[in-house]
């Protein structure tokens, strides 16, 4: 099994490089709709925080940053059919 971890869930990957708690089956992941709302919502709670003058701490800045990129990569994957 590999040393590395999901971003996320902080699960280590399997030897096929999926994230060890989920099955690597295709209904399991997070639909274009699914990851779109959930962008939208993370961006509303960081504009929440920054509108009380409460910065994030950089870790989990660091972290929402992530967590958005692989959420855009889930909106803007193109099909294949």
């Amino acid at each position: 099994m590999s040393r590395d971890v999901c971003g996320i869930c902080m699960c280590p990957y399997d030897d096929d490089g999926s994230c060890g708690c989920k099955q690597s089956n295709r209904e399991n992941e997070m639909t274009k709709q699914e990851a779109l709302q959930t962008i939208k919502l993370l961006s509303a709670l960081e504009s929440w925080s920054m509108s009380g003058g409460h910065r994030l701490p950089d870790y989990l800045h660091d972290d929402l940053q992530s967590a958005l990129d692989i959420l855009e990569k889930i909106v803007l994957k193109e099909e294949t059919k």
